[in-house]
């Protein structure tokens, strides 16, 4: 468990639409009573996976697309605004003591600790931070803020973010309008009602009366109060309904565990019966698959899938098992795809080698140079290459992006391999120089997405979408993720039967944070790339496989580097994940040679890196190739 934070999913700040208008379209449904969606608040940030009250946390349910996250204000000795929920620091730092009682200076040194009491990566943000790295990406409901909303209101005008925000509270009204009245043509009040209570119904009518409130926050304790109905027709075109799913005891029992058993007797009971439109909850993922499979949330990501579709994807597939594939003769994806370079026959005869190994499926790359120079012919060699496929039992996943290797390329005839180079002649697409006007280029890009994508979108041939290889690599890191955003649209777009992915990489460093958090949060399956050893291998697969949804590991084994079929194929198999290695037949390609060091005299290594197969057919070893036949069953 001490690993699995650093691990998994780390921070994310960027989602798929414009930030500015994330916040308005948000401030909209609530101020026009929408009620044909259900807003969804996440309780202290994404504290499941990461501590709550934590920049990491807000941004991975930033990612998630959702709507408010609820946080806690506790000042500091020295006078400054942290996110924390207790007063002392005991429960979710490494530190002890009074917030009160200490510094910034000294709370910045401490670390949070996750839901299990261990120390994390994590500190502790000020509300500042928090305000100025979500800028227009979310709304904020403050609570413990109301002692010193006057520091907060000074912060909030300080950071442009006063229209990001919504106080809740039990007073009464006139209290309400001596308390924050000059600051409510911005910041948002939602009166809270305890139906339990006597009074309920004549603070309701008092509320309407004096405030006009876009939404109450309600809560009861059993189906037997009549409150929950009456309150859901006193309010009807007035105000929304918000209610707390954390616990039982604020919801008459339809809370996120009700939900966990049956969505009906949960989420499903407060929006059918009882008129709920804004939901606060412990389980904000959950929540929002559930409400993206009825139509009534629109995530970050637009139209993911939700996890029981992803699950439904997955449970009619065998355990894929497949390789990074391009035909021995072609040193690229230019040259595979090539009228001039095509090579039918000689994919038919390595095809069949990957059929006898039980190979399932192939990870194969595109090229938007090849069809902006010959779409009609592009699209003829794809629909022969799936032909070709299936007559092996084998449906590959596609790769149109790509940031690894040389920085431009062009059509027509390719260089030759450099001896000994890795991947000498392996092409970035789309070139580094065609990136540097984004305004030109994206109207390309999006017209050779969704033309591929829609042409095959309802295509059984083809397992899924893989819209990126290793983004940010090459120093691009999170100038990579437009594309990467604007990739997941364009595909969407087109409504494919197949799913959609990215796959994360770099795990653990920090300039890949926005990337894969990204990545992960807006796949409807989770792949990724990884060519260390057993062990951490283990530790990330097992911590992918929490997420609830399907995962492939698209790239794998490195001889040399310890990750080979024999230790880490049955990790795989064990967890049901994809088992993709990079390479299979020795060829212009290179990768029997090590990305870390170069032979010049072209010699073979002892030890090959990659691939599988000589050209001729015979195995770079006839024990692996036994060993992977026992796991594909063949």
């Amino acid at each position: 468990m001490k690993k699995l934070l650093s691990l998994l999913m780390p921070a994310l700040v960027a989602v798929s639409i414009n930030a500015r208008d994330r916040v308005d379209s948000i401030r909209q449904r609530l101020f026009d009573r929408d009620t044909t969606t259900v807003i969804t608040v996440a309780h202290r940030g994404d504290w499941r996976n990461f501590p709550e009250n934590s920049l990491e946390g807000i941004n991975s349910a930033i990612a998630m697309g959702v709507d408010i996250i609820e946080i806690d204000l506790q000042r500091t000795a020295d006078g400054h605004l942290i996110l924390m929920h207790d007063p002392s620091l005991n429960r979710t730092t490494t530190g002890s003591g009074e917030v009160a009682d200490n510094t910034l200076g000294h709370i910045k040194s401490l670390r949070l600790r996750n839901g299990c009491a261990i120390h994390t990566v994590c500190r502790v943000p000020t509300l500042e931070e928090v305000l100025t790295a979500t800028k227009g990406k979310v709304m904020f409901n403050l609570d413990k803020a109301d002692r010193y909303f006057d520091e907060v209101y000074e912060l909030l005008e300080r950071t442009g973010t006063t229209r990001q925000i919504v106080m809740k509270g039990y007073l009464p009204a006139a209290e309400v309008k001596s308390r924050y009245g000059k600051y409510l043509d911005d910041v948002i009040y939602m009166p809270i009602v305890n139906l339990d209570l006597s009074d309920a119904e004549a603070r309701i009518e008092e509320a309407v009366r004096e405030l006009d409130p876009v939404a109450f926050e309600l809560m009861y304790s059993s189906d037997s109060n009549p409150m929950p109905r009456k309150a859901a027709d006193m309010l009807r075109g007035k105000s929304l309904i918000w209610y707390n799913t954390l616990w039982d005891s604020m919801v008459g029992g339809h809370d996120d565990d009700a939900s966990l058993a049956d969505d009906a007797d949960g989420y499903g009971y407060l929006i059918d019966s009882i008129g709920c439109r804004i939901i606060q909850t412990d389980r904000p993922q959950r929540l929002i698959s559930y409400l993206a499979a009825r139509g009534m949330h629109d995530s970050a990501s637009g139209t993911r899938w939700s996890e029981a579709k992803a699950a439904e994807w997955s449970a009619r597939q065998p355990w894929l098992a497949g390789c990074n594939y391009i035909p021995s003769d072609a040193i690229n994806q230019i040259e595979m795809w090539s009228a001039d370079t095509w090579s039918p026959e000689l994919i038919d005869k390595e095809l069949g080698w990957a059929e006898e190994l039980g190979f399932n499926t192939l990870r194969v790359f595109l090229s938007s140079v090849v069809w902006e120079n010959d779409r009609d012919g592009f699209v003829k060699r794809i629909d022969e290459f799936l032909n070709i496929c299936a007559a092996h039992s084998i449906r590959p996943h596609l790769v149109f992006f790509d940031d690894c290797w040389n920085a431009e390329s062009h059509y027509g005839r390719q260089p030759e391999p450099r001896p000994g180079v890795h991947n000498s002649g392996w092409v970035r697409d789309p070139s580094m120089s065609r990136r540097e006007n984004p305004d030109t280029l994206f109207p390309k890009l999006e017209a050779y997405v969704t033309d591929i994508v829609g042409t095959f979108a309802g295509d059984d041939r083809i397992l899924f979408w893989d819209l990126y290889n290793e983004p940010g690599g090459n120093d691009q890191y999170g100038a990579s993720l437009p594309l990467v955003e604007k990739a997941f649209e364009w595909a969407r777009s087109c409504n494919p039967s197949q799913p959609l992915t990215v796959g994360i990489w770099c795990v653990g460093d920090k300039r890949f944070d926005r990337l894969n958090s990204f990545c992960l949060n807006n796949s409807d399956i989770i792949s990724y790339h990884n060519y260390s050893g057993a062990d951490s291998h283990r530790v990330l697969a097992q911590s992918l496989k929490m997420l609830n949804r399907p995962v492939v590991c698209t790239e794998y084994m490195a001889r040399t580097s310890g990750s080979t079929f024999e230790t880490i194929m049955p990790i795989l198999k064990e967890h049901n994940i994809g088992a993709i290695n990079w390479g299979f037949v020795k060829g212009k390609t290179n990768t029997i040679y090590s990305w870390a060091e170069t032979i010049p005299s072209g010699k073979e290594p002892k030890v090959w890196f990659h691939d599988i197969f000589r050209p001729d057919g015979s195995p770079y070893s006839k024990k692996e190739i036994g060993f992977i036949k026992s796991l594909t069953g063949k």
